[in-house]
């Protein structure tokens, strides 16, 4: 998906009301079929009125790229895996940058309308830079939800989806969502979502203890993210 989603489009917990958020979607600025052989064919929607934005994002995403792998050297160094073990899936990354808008929500919809539902990533990192009026909350592990404010220079780093099939559950991704109680400002957020290759077969490596809570079979990065986007958009 690529260009302007508009608001309560998308809705990320299932049984609520779609959420409270619109956004612009950009990836690496070449046809898709180059990341995913000619599965998909689509191209960046920039707008014509603001031609320094192109300039902008792309700069953002080729930085966003760099930091996503080094980040991936570091999930496989606390495995005890060598530092590069995930380069060869990440030659062509999977890279979407999202540019979000939620407007002032001073209380909890009707059918639990929220800027952005409950909800796990679905893919392996999202590297999120948020401003200071504040919104996202975290679930804890005795289901309570915690505020996550801005930190200054900070990005907040979240797993995904893939990251406990990849760890065979040593791993574990975050359940989280946005609800911007202030009752006058916007918020505005900018996550990139880094995954592997499009067609990367997600695999946990050899010797990792086996977690049966977890699926056995295993999909591409492109099969398990069609899922999801139907899932969600449906």
């Amino acid at each position: 998906m690529r260009g302007y989603e508009p608001m309560a489009l998308q809705t990320l917990d299932e049984g609520s009301k779609p959420d409270i958020k619109e956004g612009f979607y950009a990836s690496v600025d070449s046809s898709q079929s180059y990341v995913t052989n000619g599965a998909y064919d689509s191209l960046n929607q920039w707008p014509k009125s603001y031609p320094e934005m192109r300039v902008q994002v792309e700069a953002y995403i080729q930085a966003m790229t760099g930091l996503g792998k080094h980040l991936l050297g570091m999930l496989a160094l606390s495995l005890e895996l060598p530092e590069n073990y995930f380069a060869e899936g990440v030659e062509r990354p999977m890279i979407t940058n999202r540019l979000l808008h939620y407007p002032p929500q001073p209380r909890v919809g009707d059918g639990n309308q929220i800027g952005a539902g409950a909800h796990t990533d679905w893919g392996m990192i999202t590297m999120l830079l948020q401003d200071d009026v504040g919104g996202l909350e975290v679930r804890n592990a005795d289901g309570e939800w915690i505020r996550a404010p801005h930190i200054p220079n900070t990005f907040i780093i979240n797993l995904g989806d893939m990251v406990p099939v990849l760890t065979r559950g040593i791993y574990r991704s975050n359940m989280h969502r946005v609800l911007n109680l202030n009752p006058e400002l916007h918020r505005y957020s900018v996550p990139t979502f880094f995954d592997p290759n499009f067609f990367y077969r997600i695999t946990p490596p050899d010797g990792l203890p086996a977690d049966e809570s977890l699926p056995a079979a295993s999909r591409t990065v492109g099969e398990h993210m069609a899922a999801m986007m139907e899932k969600t958009y449906a």
